[in-house]
């Protein structure tokens, strides 16, 4: 009886069946990512701007779910051929909060390490700085791509967020 049980773990085969055993699929299906394009980028953060007002605090960006949920609405009249994941409310509430750990990255590189900023040239590293740059890029490393890169949407969001001092 025990060489029984052995062989039919050591089988592929079902013992009652005789055919082969399927194991469980170990591929997972994700979702596609929703992709946005610097115009939809663009239109939502100038969706979000006219809506700063509804915060219920002038200096606040902490949007509720219905200007996202607005937002979703507004993408979908303006880009009707959406790629990727459709965008919800919650995508929307994402990349707001990814576009504003972004502002606040840049205003540490312009008030921390005092780099000028360029909306297309970002801090504008050259080889004086190099080194300067590189010690801020360890302790700040999503701060790399802005070495030599701007951040197009900067102006705006400054605007709706300005620098809070500290003191």
């Amino acid at each position: 009886m025990t060489g029984s049980n052995s062989s039919s773990t050591r089988s592929g085969h079902s013992l009652r069946s005789k055919g082969q055993v399927n194991a469980p699929s170990t591929t997972t299906h994700c979702k596609p990512a929703a992709h946005w394009t610097l115009e939809e980028e663009t239109t939502l953060i100038q969706y979000l701007q006219q809506h700063t007002s509804t915060t219920g605090d002038a200096t606040s960006t902490n949007f509720k779910k219905s200007v996202f949920q607005g937002a979703v609405m507004y993408l979908k009249g303006n880009f009707p051929q959406q790629q990727g994941r459709e965008k919800l409310w919650s995508t929307c509430q994402t990349k707001w909060a990814n576009v504003s750990l972004i502002l606040s990255l840049i205003n540490q590189i312009l008030y921390i390490m005092w780099f000028l900023w360029s909306d297309m040239d970002g801090a504008g590293i050259t080889l004086e700085y190099e080194s300067t740059w590189g010690s801020f890029v360890k302790s700040h490393k999503a701060a790399k791509p802005f070495k030599n890169k701007g951040f197009l949407h900067f102006e705006i969001i400054h605007q709706m967020m300005p620098c809070k001092s500290r003191g």
